[in-house]
């Protein structure tokens, strides 16, 4: 685990840089995986306050099922009439097509999903919560493991 988290902290930096989240540490928040049998899926959510999420692809077989983020200018387009046409500025969900050891990286704000499984082989998929914080205001900070910000 270790190499894949040493190969991992630095695009989890270039996330934070890109957002323009302001921290000076950041840290694992929470961690889990989900194992899909066929027509398993995951349901709509968010991961709260989570500064960045990643999923890590560990067995996505063919016809596994994609993830789906939910379009955040829904709201918006709710009003208009739309055209029949899959993947268009207006459809509601983005279906990001996903591999075998593919690794997705999000805000832990935006509403994703998952596909059903249509296959007899299991999907695989271990996630990870990263918080990002200014060390002098966190709480209990000596429980956490820290990751210090590089410039």
């Amino acid at each position: 685990m270790v190499p894949f988290l040493q190969w991992l902290h630095p695009k989890i930096e270039i996330a934070l840089n890109e957002w323009d989240v302001a921290y000076d540490s950041y840290f694992i928040s929470k961690s889990w995986a989900n194992l899909h049998t066929k027509g398993g899926y995951t349901k709509a959510h968010e991961h709260g306050p989570g500064s960045v999420v990643v999923s890590c692809y560990v067995k996505q077989p063919a016809n596994g099922g994609n993830i789906l983020f939910e379009n955040f200018m829904r709201d918006k387009w709710i009003a208009y009439t739309r055209e029949d046409k899959h993947n268009n500025i207006h459809d509601y969900w983005r279906e990001i097509a996903v591999n075998t050891n593919d690794v997705l990286l999000f805000p832990g704000w935006i509403t994703h999903k998952t596909q059903s499984s249509n296959t007899d082989e299991d999907r695989i998929v271990f996630t990870i919560n990263y918080g990002a914080v200014i060390q002098g205001q966190m709480l209990h900070s000596d429980e956490i493991h820290i990751t210090k910000r590089t410039e």
